[in-house]
């Protein structure tokens, strides 16, 4: 998956952030298939892009993963 899922989701971050803050948020994006290493790389510098802060947030970091790693992940918390 591309960079430019990710660009859509930040670009409705205003849509789903609650009244008040200032809220700090992390996105984490999940892709089946994994992402490019153009979306990995873009990813690497989410926080300092000028998309990602509003008015009540700011972006501070983001993590993609793909199924295989979900799995794993949740296997290993669930032990």
């Amino acid at each position: 998956m591309g960079w430019s899922v990710m660009q859509q989701l930040v670009a409705k971050t205003d849509e789903i952030i609650p009244a008040g803050g200032p809220w700090r948020v992390f996105y984490v994006g999940l892709a089946r298939g994994g992402w490019t290493a153009a979306a990995r790389q873009a990813a690497a510098t989410l926080p300092q892009l000028p998309m990602a802060k509003g008015a009540r947030w700011q972006a501070v970091g983001v993590r993609l993963v793909d199924l295989d790693q979900f799995d794993a992940d949740l296997a290993a918390w669930s032990d």
